[in-house]
């Protein structure tokens, strides 16, 4: 599905369902929420997904914390790198 299909998929069922298209979009943004969660694993409450509803692009964003290694030692202290993921329709339908 590119772009175009996505977004006209998203008409339809605005139109079918009679549901305001901010809704839906909000309703796919957290879906696109879990799954990432559920695909890599992770409970990092730091995830943003972002469709723009013009383009049909959707951007996931992992928001991380990076300390230094000497508050590694520290109890409960997190070091995680940030990772950008920027998924694309029209690269989803090449796989």
């Amino acid at each position: 599905m590119n772009n175009k299909e996505f977004l006209k998929a998203v008409d339809n069922i605005v139109k079918e369902k009679n549901i305001d298209k901010q809704i839906v979009f909000d309703a796919m943004q957290q879906a696109l929420t879990s799954a990432y969660k559920k695909n890599y694993n992770t409970k990092n409450n730091n995830v943003k997904v972002i469709i723009n509803e013009q383009t049909g692009d959707i951007k996931v964003y992992s928001y991380l914390t990076v300390v230094p290694d000497d508050k590694m030692k520290k109890k409960n202290m997190k070091i995680i790198f940030l990772s950008i993921i920027v998924m694309r329709m029209k690269k989803r339908k090449k796989k």
